[in-house]
């Protein structure tokens, strides 16, 4: 008699998992850049253009949009049809820019407002846009350098998005020395560094501690500037840990995995550092919400 492909045990946890997965609210957050705008109250008048470089129409930001749900994948086309519910509401019709997370729980856009030829767009009410410099990593040789690069990215995106930001995907190219390098820079050059439409600049370094036997930790630190009033808006440091003590304690396994742990692993722990030193650098950046949706 065949072994069935499926235990009941395996179903019920497949069942459980998709019931978790319903039960899990859909969050939605959204930043006003202009407020006062009247609603656009048929949403299928609102044109997506996923990507910005594919944008031929001039155009006015109206503010961002956020759809989520924590610890689980959402469906692309649920996801947008509710971003653009979202920015109909705020007064846009058009959103752009679209862009996820990693793990796929988080979709996030620019809500727009298509212009007619000639018309000009206004000021924005709330700095939001974020352009992120070059990272440094000290003292991480070239061949790691990278992975943690995209591990630090692909963190940033939910971190920041979340709290009423929009990560611009390009990160700025060809700028060296640093946040405050822009000091010495005049007004037409700081305006485009990372292209007219950001209104901030965020820079992420990260120094990897030697820890010995046991992983080590990292420091993060997360710098972000007002390309306006050329002031840091945000200046915070995070470290994080991930030595087999931690693995121990946490998880409650035999204390030999102090000593093989950090033998048999040592990427997967200084990449654990590196998480927890990045999501404690950015607990302290205050959301800018003007609303949060239903």
């Amino acid at each position: 008699m065949k072994k069935p492909i499926f235990s009941f045990s395996s179903a019920l946890m497949i069942a459980l998992s998709i019931w978790a997965i319903g039960c899990t609210p859909l969050k939605s957050s959204r930043t006003v850049g202009l407020p006062g705008l009247p609603p656009v109250t048929d949403v299928k008048q609102v044109r997506i253009v996923e990507d910005m470089k594919a944008v031929t129409q001039p155009y006015q930001i109206v503010g961002k949009v956020t759809s989520y749900r924590e610890g689980t994948r959402v469906t692309r086309s649920g996801s947008i049809r509710r971003l653009s519910e979202l920015a109909a509401d705020m007064g846009a019709d058009g959103i752009i820019g679209v862009h996820r997370n990693a793990g796929g729980g988080l979709y996030s856009a620019l809500a727009v407002k298509w212009l007619s030829p000639g018309e000009q767009p206004q000021p924005l009410k709330v700095p939001f846009i974020v352009a992120a410099l070059p990272m440094a990593c000290d003292p991480i040789p070239p061949k790691k350098r990278e992975k943690y690069e995209k591990l630090v990215d692909s963190l940033m995106l939910p971190l920041i998005e979340t709290k009423g930001y929009y990560l611009l995907s390009d990160k700025v190219s060809g700028f060296a020395g640093g946040i405050t390098a822009t000091a010495k820079l005049d007004d037409s050059q700081i305006e485009a560094l990372g292209g007219k439409e950001s209104q901030i600049l965020a820079e992420i370094s990260m120094v990897a501690h030697k820890g010995g036997a046991y992983g080590g930790k990292s420091t993060i630190r997360v710098s972000m500037l007002d390309k306006k009033s050329r002031t840091l808006c945000y200046d915070s440091h995070g470290q994080g840990g991930a030595n087999a003590a931690d693995a121990f304690f946490e998880t409650g396994m035999s204390p030999v995995f102090t000593i093989v742990l950090p033998v048999l692993m040592p990427n997967a722990l200084r990449e654990e550092a590196v998480m927890r030193g990045t999501i404690a650098a950015f607990d302290k950046l205050k959301p800018i919400h003007l609303e949060a949706a239903r």
